[in-house]
């Protein structure tokens, strides 16, 4: 979330005070439990390698967005939000309700 953040603030798109704010504001909202926040497992880049593998050719999946994706997948997460369209369209390809944001 802080990365897409900073590229908006490196695109001068979004002031770096108002980025600031924003990141302190998910992180707050992160402590007060309005999103789930699921931990890192070894198992995961497992996933993430066997959705590369499984789909070559079909769904572009670069190394970070397959792990994102694997560790959604194992949460059973809701909705997958992300600024990342090539992440966004790998996500739905894969069984993700996804939403992207601009």
């Amino acid at each position: 979330f802080s990365s897409a953040v900073n590229k908006k603030i490196l695109n001068r798109e979004l002031p770096k005070q108002n980025g600031f704010k924003i990141i302190n504001r998910f992180q707050d909202d992160i402590e007060e439990g309005y999103y789930k926040v699921y931990p890192f497992s070894p198992d995961d880049l497992t996933g993430a390698n066997n959705y590369i593998k499984d789909n070559l050719g079909r769904v572009s999946l670069r190394t970070v967005d397959s792990i994102h994706i694997a560790i959604a997948l194992r949460g059973k997460c809701d909705l997958f939000v992300t600024a990342d369209k090539t992440q966004a369209e790998s996500a739905k390809k894969l069984g993700l309700e996804t939403n992207l944001i601009t």
